[in-house]
């Protein structure tokens, strides 16, 4: 009965350690979870860096992912960001979904700064940003349009 208690015991040990969520330091370097998805934009090419959200009133339920260009400011339905190549409208492409990745930022943007969609534009945005509806946050100052930033997962 011991050897039993103890081989399951070990079991669900190995179990547990292989399924572990081990997440990942934004400053120790690039680690991220990607998504593909498709872009519903009728004539909008998303930009690597990109800010995305999901596009729910299209959406059927079938593991679709459709996202489009932020509508609003500060909304909570940011679905990622845009990582690897441009994704033009009607096409799928990938999206990073967690971790460090680099974002269109304009100028201002400082480090530790709370990030938020900005509504027709893929750009993030540090203004006005409700912590309810921050996306991550900045891991570098803005520069060349650009920031680095640590995105969490929804």
């Amino acid at each position: 009965m011991r050897k039993l208690l103890f081989v399951l015991i070990a079991l669900f040990i190995c179990v547990g350690a292989v399924y572990a969520n081990i997440g990942c330091d934004p400053k120790a370097g690039p680690c991220r979870d990607v998504e593909s998805v498709y872009n519903n934009e009728t004539t909008v090419t998303l930009d690597v860096g990109d800010v995305v959200e999901w596009d729910i009133n299209s959406s059927t339920g079938d593991n679709d992912f459709y996202v489009l260009q932020p509508n609003a400011n500060n909304t909570h339905l940011v679905a990622g960001v845009v990582v690897g190549k441009d994704i033009v409208a009607g096409a799928r492409g990938t999206i990073a979904t967690y971790g460090n990745v680099t974002v269109d930022c304009p100028a201002g943007i400082a480090v530790d700064n709370l990030l938020c969609s900005t509504a027709g534009s893929g750009d993030a945005s540090a203004a006005v940003c409700s912590p309810d509806n921050a996306f991550g946050f900045a891991t570098s100052a803005s520069s060349g349009g650009s920031c680095e930033a640590f995105i969490f997962g929804r």
